[in-house]
């Protein structure tokens, strides 16, 4: 898998990604077990997905980098299985240390490797563990968020299987003909309905009208306004040394999670709207703006992973698979006429939800929202790696943020060995990444029905109890509009509603969303 969008963006900001897992086994296994078993998947692993074993080939600051993938010999197979899958001692599982103390190591390693894999096995009882952790630690140029719930699900899969009394035996794997099994660049694998550029030997005139082109001129104009009138949290210095990254989460129960899941539909946004527009609530409260600011915008850049504009093969492909555009929201919808800041209650939270809706919306209805992404990243390169070279690049004071929607989507909740016996389940995971600027990276996910917010940090400039603030105010919106009583009230408004449509068609009412604004 070799992109060109994927390298670049990543050498600009830096970006290393990290998926850490918890796992509870359903019978115990020795600690000798274990080990073997996580060994023998890992070897087995790099021949179904030899991405894991790649490396960057960066020539020159004016060539783009390449991604390549070198064969090796069954024993450097296993000096490469020895350096790059680390067991841990058994011990207490506790993976935010390990991703906080893994965070200060640069990739690729002394060694030349990109990807690695910790194994945490849990304390040992009656001289076998019931639990044990993984991290999965990686460059961001090879897998993107989602990409990397797909490896570990194909992971833990094959591990269910060695480790269960089922399994009959290692699979043979003849090394030197695994990088067939590398993943194919997605521009290669694109479905039909994604717009392409004209062929340089055809006949028609490339135009602005062409899809193709209105995408990537969209492309090009969102990435470039990526500093331009920029608005975020309380401005902070910019940091000069290595960044040590830390992750805060907080959690709404399940009852709560239901109760904004249900909300949302009713509301006609998704939670990812919501959250959005929560989010530039945080940053509004922590840096309240004034008329000299009304210009501005809280730019973020918003990731869409496009897997679903990939061929139905590939649906679950390993890699590198989104797009990024800039969400731009204007700090002028959060002031009055006179400058002062507009309540932050639940009509903002809606009427700024709104705005990102629209934006999403845009982003999605792009006709070539993915194939563009290359020559995307070429311009954002263009500009922002020789500032970056030159030291003059402005810390991002502003957040960033992934909505990465339900982890059951790409991450199985229980694995099974080939008889259908449950061997291991997911207790809880996380994906993180590295945060060189002030601005913290925000996370929504869910999992096993329950909603989390986390936040990737630069603990360097950015306390942790500030941080943890972040997100506990971040929370508080989302629960604005779910008293019991409004919820009643809004039902029975729904219900009017399609009575009164009903009976008389060409009459007219507000929508759910503009009857909540309008409360």
């Amino acid at each position: 898998m070799s992109t060109i969008f994927s390298i670049a963006m990543s050498r600009v900001t830096k970006y290393v990604l990290f998926f850490g897992v918890t796992i509870d086994l359903h019978d115990p296994v020795s600690i000798t077990k274990l080990r073997s078993s996580a060994q023998e998947c890992w070897c087995w692993f790099r021949s179904q997905i030899p991405t894991i074993a790649s490396s960057i080939l960066n020539e020159s600051d004016h060539k783009l980098p390449t991604l390549i993938y070198t064969t090796a010999s069954p024993q450097e197979i296993s000096q490469w299985a020895q350096r790059t899958l680390i067991i841990h001692p058994p011990s207490h599982i506790d993976l935010a240390q390990l991703r906080v103390n893994e965070g200060q190591k640069k990739v690729p390693s002394s060694d030349g490797d990109y990807t690695r894999m910790h194994l945490v096995p849990g304390e040992i009882v009656n001289g076998a563990v019931s639990k044990f952790g993984l991290l999965f630690h990686t460059h961001h140029s090879l897998f993107d968020g989602t990409g990397l719930k797909i490896v570990m699900n194909r992971y833990l899969t094959q591990l269910a299987k060695v480790l269960s009394d089922s399994y009959s035996g290692s699979e043979f794997v003849e090394w030197g003909n695994e990088f067939k099994n590398l993943p194919p660049a997605v521009y290669n694998i694109l479905n039909s309905k994604e717009a392409l550029p004209i062929p340089p030997d055809s006949l028609e005139e490339p135009s602005f009208d062409h899809d193709y082109y209105k995408s990537l001129t969209a492309g090009v104009v969102s990435a470039l306004g990526t500093t331009k009138d920029t608005y975020g949290f309380s401005a902070r210095p910019k940091d000069t040394e290595w960044p040590k990254t830390r992750r805060a989460e907080v959690s709404f129960t399940r009852e709560e999670s239901e109760r904004i899941l249900t909300a949302s539909k009713i509301s006609g946004f998704t939670i990812t709207h919501l959250a959005h527009a929560a989010l530039a609530m945080v940053a509004i409260a922590d840096n309240p703006p004034n008329l000299a600011s009304s210009s501005h915008y809280l730019n973020s850049p918003s990731l869409a992973n496009f897997r679903g504009r990939l061929d139905p093969k590939h649906v679950l492909h390993p890699g590198y698979a989104i797009a990024i555009f800039m969400t731009r929201i204007p700090v002028s919808a959060f002031l009055s006429p006179d400058g002062g800041v507009l309540p932050l209650d639940r009509d903002m939270l809606l009427q700024v939800a709104d705005i990102a809706k629209e934006q999403y919306r845009t982003i999605t209805e792009l006709p070539a929202g993915l194939s563009c992404m290359p020559q995307v990243a070429e311009a954002f390169a263009m500009v922002t790696v020789p500032a970056a070279s030159a030291n003059i690049l402005p810390p991002d004071q502003c957040y960033s943020f992934s909505s990465d929607g339900r982890g059951e989507n790409y991450l199985n909740p229980t694995f099974a060995d080939d008889t259908g016996k449950p061997i291991l389940s997911v207790n809880k995971f996380f994906t993180s990444l590295n945060r060189f600027d002030p601005g913290p990276f925000f996370r929504l996910s869910s999992w096993g029905g329950v909603v989390d917010l986390g936040a990737d940090y630069n603990s360097n400039i950015v306390k942790t109890e500030d941080a943890m603030n972040y997100l506990n105010q971040w929370k508080r919106p989302c629960l604005y509009h779910l008293e019991p009583h409004e919820q009643h009230e809004l039902f029975l408004y729904i219900i009017v509603a399609l009575l009164v449509s009903r009976a008389s068609p060409q009459l007219s009412m507000k929508t759910p969303r503009e009857y909540m604004i309008r409360r």
